[in-house]
Order: C-alpha cells, then structure tokens, then sequence
C-alpha cells in the first residue's frame, strides 16, 4: 500500500506542476526528481506495477493511470524517458485485449475494470492512436452506466452514475456506484468525443452529445449533490424537505460507505450526510 500511495501522491504533485508556473528554483528541482522517480518506476514490460498492493501488482489500473497525467507535461518541461511512452501504450493495448470477452467486446477481467478503461481510453485519445480500441473502450464504459438498459429507473438513487464495474451483476442491481467512477468516465467519454468531432464546429460537437446521457449524468449529480428538488430516498433517510443543502458533494448516496464523513441524524428527516471536500 504505500507504493501506492507514493504513486498516488507523486501523479497529484504533478498535476499541480501542470497548472503552476512557479519561479521557485527549489520547486522546479523537487518536481523534476519527483518525475524522474516516476519514470524510473516503469517495469521492463512498459507497465507501472505495484510492490505492496496485490490487486495492483498486475499493472492493469496503474499503468494507464500514472501515464495520463506524465503525458499532460510539455515536453519541454521534462524529457520524457527514450522509448517509455511507447512501451506503455504497447503495455495497455496488449493488458486491455488480453483481458477482453471478444464475444461481447467488454474488459471485465480487468482489475478496476471502468477505471483502467477510462485510463486507457483518455491516452489513446490524447496519442490518438488505435481508435478501434477507443471504441470499444467507449462502448464498454456507456454499457456500464447504470440506467435503463441494467434494470436501473429514475427513482434509483444509483440512477445515471457508474462504479467500479463489477462483472455479472443481476438485472436491476448496481453494486458499488460514486462519484469518483463517474467523473473519471464522463471525462473520457468526452475526450472521446472530442476526438471523434477534432475539425468539426463547436455545434456540431454539442449535438452529437446523447441528450440521454447528459440527463441521466445530471440526475446522478444532483442526488450526490442533495440537490432540494430530488425526492428520492437513500438508506437511512426518511425525508428530503428537512435536510439541509449547502450546494457540496458526497461520493455517493447509492454506496453510503464510501463516504468519510459521519452521518447527523436529523429528527423527522432521517440520517443526513454532511458535503465534504476530498480527493474521491
């Protein structure tokens, strides 16, 4: 677990280099050691595999994960190490296919299944290579969402959002469900799109949007939200108008808990979830 964490915290710390044109020298040096440890950590196969965390020893999640946010650093900035963007893609290509029911076109095998395909969809999206991988990486994540099509209605509180992506769940069942898997699938859903529409007019990329899509994501964020005009019930709570809205979010209201925050229970209103700030 703590290579894990070493990886978790070193992929944040560059997501801040990205946006942050510091003139501190001593930051410059911290982040460029801190980058090239990364790099360093890259296995002979192309893949980032974890030392201490058996679920991911295989390098199927990290690997996409960790190499998404190295590839959003102007080259400029750091040397990307000779032949490693090439051996990672080449990692994630061959993990992804081998891990495949051919027969349904899905990536269940995976470990995190939805978020190594979302992962992996976001670096073959900004490479632009194997479209035909984007595809079927895209075609997966929208057969994951979890509406209609899964046995999923409206008045579900898992309605419009997605989870981890457990295999063979039952008709009308939606295991785990957060905000987490959601914001990271309807990221690489809309890189997808973008790239399909790349030379289009803005319009047109708008339109080619499933208005479907963007209501059932909406409605899920407005029950993580506790949004006032959403009826519906999670475990726990026996009335909406009593509870109070501060405009924040929780990581779900489908898989209580997964949020870190302590419920208040509220009198005539049930047990409330105070909106917290966090990285999930």
């Amino acid at each position: 677990m703590k290579s894990s964490i070493q990886l978790s915290i070193i992929a944040s710390a560059i997501i801040t280099m990205i946006g942050c044109q510091s003139q501190d020298a001593r930051l410059e040096k911290s982040m460029h050691k801190s980058i090239t440890w990364m790099w360093a950590q890259q296995s002979a196969d192309g893949g980032w595999h974890s030392q201490t965390h058996a679920v991911l020893k295989d390098g199927k999640a990290l690997t996409p994960y960790i190499l998404y946010y190295l590839l959003l650093i102007p080259e400029d900035k750091f040397e990307r190490p000779n032949g490693g963007v090439e051996r990672s893609v080449e990692f994630i290509r061959r993990e992804i296919r081998s891990s495949m029911n051919m027969s349904h076109d899905s990536v269940i095998n995976l470990n995190y299944p939805n978020y190594s395909a979302a992962y992996a969809l976001r670096v073959l999206c900004l490479l632009k290579q194997d479209t035909a991988l984007q595809h079927i990486n895209a075609d997966h994540l929208l057969k994951e969402q979890f509406v209609e099509h899964r046995g999923i209605t409206h008045d579900n509180v898992a309605y419009g959002g997605w989870g981890y992506g457990e295999p063979d769940l039952p008709f009308g069942e939606h295991g785990h469900v957060d905000i987490s898997h959601t914001r990271r699938i309807v990221e690489a859903l809309i890189e997808e799109a973008k790239a399909e529409a790349e030379g289009k007019e803005e319009s047109d990329f708008l339109r080619s949007y499933d208005p479907t899509l963007l209501r059932s994501v909406t409605l899920f964020l407005q029950g993580v939200q506790r949004s006032p005009g959403d009826p519906r019930l999670y475990e726990g709570c026996t009335s909406r108008k009593d509870l109070p809205y501060d405009g924040g979010f929780v990581s779900s209201i489908a898989t209580l808990a997964t949020n870190k925050c302590e419920p208040v229970f509220i009198k005539e209103a049930g047990y409330h979830y105070p909106s917290y700030a966090t990285a999930t």
